[in-house]
């Protein structure tokens, strides 16, 4: 499962909800233009991230999803890139 995460040119993050962790891709971190340094693997780095405007939404759906009011998860959202786009 790693080899295919770390190998995909898909930026792809997992989370896990009891810990408040997060595991970001190295196609994530090349993406957004941060080494895996700056991006900790954490929600907080996450949510910093997350376009003010999309963010509310983007968590709505998410705790949605894990109290199993839904069985579907699909979100858009923007994220600011290192050099301050979105």
């Amino acid at each position: 499962y790693r080899l295919i995460l770390e190998g995909a040119n898909d930026g792809i993050f997992d989370y896990y909800p009891d810990s408040k962790l997060m595991y970001f891709s190295p196609s994530y971190h090349a993406l957004l233009g941060y080494d895996a340094e700056e991006m900790p693997g954490h929600v907080d780095t996450l949510n910093k991230l997350i376009h003010p405007d999309d963010f509310q939404a983007t968590w709505d759906l998410t705790e949605r999803f894990m109290r199993k009011d839904t069985n579907e998860f699909t979100s858009v959202f923007r994220l600011t890139h290192k050099d301050g786009s979105w």
